[in-house]
């Protein structure tokens, strides 16, 4: 048998590492559809993942995942790439600058079909597929962010929770079905996209542990939500617990 696995942002580095650990841990042999925006960079990593023993590592390259046509489009050329894929991945996304779009419609609309209404059309195209199949695992990187409003990314929070929410809907619609679904939450994770923050905090990681924890989580089979690293579910427990007049004092 072989595990088939479909990567959307298959070159942020999260994903990167997700699909190299699911290589070396996975029992059987692992074929891969990698999806992402620049053609010359997923070449580059599916040479890579045949290298660490990937029985074959196809890629296309699309510039604007948010369009419906464009969807329609690579999901069929998934199908017919590697069929309906044992395990779907969404791994991409963009962090907005929350002073700019707090003021600036246009830009937060960009980013809400980047980061929201697009995933979620995704997430809707795999689930179609995926009942016809009666199997198969439908994941998404989503945010600890999207847990609460804070003054500081409440923009991108807001972005990250609509998708969480239809995640949490899905999960109760499709596990009946034997279709598992997976809600990712990655705490403050040290890559290309959180580059210039401080990240001096002992609550940093690095990639390759977060994308380790998320082949696991894949690999097992089960759904529900995967805080990455563990320790998040406890810092955000305490984080929703905490009243009002405690977060505007903190300020962030």
């Amino acid at each position: 048998m072989t595990k088939t696995v479909a990567l959307f942002g298959a070159t942020s580095e999260i994903a990167k590492q997700t699909a190299r650990s699911l290589i070396e841990e996975s029992n059987e042999p692992v074929e891969l559809f990698l999806v992402g925006r620049d053609a010359e960079r997923l070449e580059t990593l599916a040479a890579d993942l045949k290298c660490r023993g990937a029985q074959r590592a196809n890629f296309q390259a699309v510039k604007d995942l948010t369009c419906p046509e464009t969807q329609a489009k690579v999901l069929q050329d998934m199908q017919n790439a590697i069929s309906c894929p044992d395990i779907a991945l969404l791994c991409y996304g963009s962090l907005p600058d929350q002073e700019r779009v707090k003021y600036d419609s246009e830009l937060l609309a960009h980013e809400m079909a980047v980061n929201t209404t697009g995933q979620i059309g995704m997430l809707a195209g795999l689930a179609s597929m995926f009942i016809l199949n009666n199997k198969g695992h439908i994941a998404a990187v989503t945010s600890v962010a999207g847990m609460r409003g804070r003054k500081s990314n409440f923009a991108y929070g807001a972005m990250k929770s609509a998708v969480s929410r239809y995640l949490q809907g899905m999960r109760l619609d499709l596990e009946p079905q034997g279709i598992a679904v997976l809600d990712i939450k990655p705490g403050l994770v040290r890559t290309p996209m959180t580059d210039g923050m401080d990240q001096s905090s002992v609550l940093w990681s690095d990639s390759d542990l977060v994308g380790r924890a998320i082949a696991r989580k894949l690999l097992s089979g089960a759904g529900g939500v995967l805080y990455v690293p563990s320790y998040w579910r406890l810092i955000m427990y305490i984080v929703l617990a905490l009243p009002n007049t405690i977060m505007k004092r903190l300020d962030i």
